[in-house]
């Protein structure tokens, strides 16, 4: 499970987060069509969502040995058998990245896709930073990990004086080729069918000893 390898592994990603601090990446919004006043930055250890950046990865290479060890990623064979399996293939947009939120700061709410599952553990600057989850508010604890469906309404606040750095993981959703085989290739018959999934998706990805999995469960309503 995707929340045990962070918190697990929390040591060697938090060694390594200063190693990237100067990145210019850094230096530019995140996601513009979200917030255009650089309050919201991040890092992106994948070249197009597919394999890891050899450049990003010599900064961090403990960190990229780690998630190629564990295998969280989708490898060349399963991509080839999901885009079989459904034409929104080229919208699982996997992620393995920091994101950074400047202190002070609040980015605006949006909901992204059904068919994706973030899972986040804060590093730095967690203790005056929160994330409103589908109107819950859930707070940052630094070497915690939570897991929730990207579709959810969510939004973070940073209160604090210092930068609030989350490392996310971004996965398709467990049950994204069963989904779309039950609604028979049909794409909004498939979202549908992972809306009414986001429990079953939650403890797949977070496992089952982690409190911050089940807090993110009762966020979707269980």
């Amino acid at each position: 499970p995707i929340v045990k390898f962070l918190e697990t592994n929390f040591d060697v990603i938090a060694s390594e987060r200063g190693n990237v601090e100067g990145e210019e990446e850094l230096t530019r919004d995140i996601y513009p069509v979200t917030n255009l006043d650089k309050v919201w930055v991040g890092l992106n250890f994948l070249e197009n969502h597919g394999p890891l950046r050899q450049d990003k990865c010599k900064l961090a290479p403990r960190t990229c040995e780690a998630v190629r060890r564990q295998g969280l990623l989708r490898t060349e064979a399963r991509r080839a058998e999901d885009e079989e399996c459904s034409r929104v293939d080229d919208r699982i947009l996997e992620k393995v990245m920091w994101t950074v939120v400047e202190p002070e700061a609040r980015f605006a709410a949006h909901s992204g896709e059904t068919w994706r599952i973030n899972v986040q553990m804060c590093v730095h600057g967690c203790e005056h930073a929160e994330l409103r989850l589908n109107g819950t508010t859930v707070p940052y604890v630094r070497g915690r990990a939570l897991a929730w469906q990207d579709s959810f309404r969510h939004e973070v606040t940073n209160h604090g004086s210092e930068p609030r750095w989350v490392f996310q993981i971004t996965v398709a959703h467990p049950d994204f080729c069963e989904a779309t085989e039950s609604a028979c290739r049909d794409e909004q018959r498939t979202l549908r069918l992972l809306r009414d999934r986001p429990r079953q998706a939650l403890r797949h990805i977070g496992g089952t000893l982690s409190p911050f999995a089940r807090r993110a469960a009762s966020c979707a309503g269980g």
